[in-house]
């Protein structure tokens, strides 16, 4: 059950991500050595990690990746397709 709810929160956040407001930022761009984080601590030696730092994580992630279903967004992989 508590595998079930979690995958719900992260498809939920996944969602959420994809279906950005047009308005928004293509990408929050900071610098490499700034996403560096120091809590590599929390994951066990079986790389187990509990579900909120895996939520909060997964939002870290979000909030600085590349969001390539932006309106805007456009490289030469795609260029010409509307």
């Amino acid at each position: 059950m508590i595998e079930e709810k979690l995958l719900s929160q992260l498809f939920t956040k996944i969602q959420d991500y994809l279906n950005i407001d047009k308005d928004s930022p293509v990408v929050n761009y900071i610098g490499g050595s700034s996403l560096i984080k120091d809590e590599y601590s929390d994951i066990d030696h079986n790389g187990h990690t509990s579900s909120e730092k895996l939520l909060e994580d997964v939002d870290y992630y979000l909030k600085y990746a590349l969001n390539t279903s932006h309106p805007q967004f456009n490289n030469q992989l795609n260029a010409g397709f509307v």
